[in-house]
């Protein structure tokens, strides 16, 4: 899973994770299956192995959209249709 870096300014209520990073951080001497680009925007699943306690993953939050509190009863509702 991912952790969040809140963005330092709110850009869109409905998105409120927009502007942050998500990131991950890597185990040192674990294998992980990264997904690798080259120059001709090629991609390929490649094993890969974090060599310093400061590796991590980053990735740009642009979708989904905030909670909403929804009542139990139109959730009941919605569950009967």
């Amino acid at each position: 899973g991912f952790l969040l870096a809140d963005p330092t300014i709110t850009v869109d209520t409905d998105r409120p994770g927009y502007g942050g990073t998500c990131y991950s951080n890597f185990e040192v001497g674990r294998v992980t299956s990264v997904t690798a680009y080259d120059s001709f925007q090629a991609t390929a699943i490649v094993s890969w192995v974090a060599s310093t306690s400061l590796d991590q993953a980053y990735a740009h939050p642009i979708d989904g959209v905030a909670a909403r509190v929804v009542s139990t009863s139109q959730v009941s509702q919605s569950i009967a249709s």
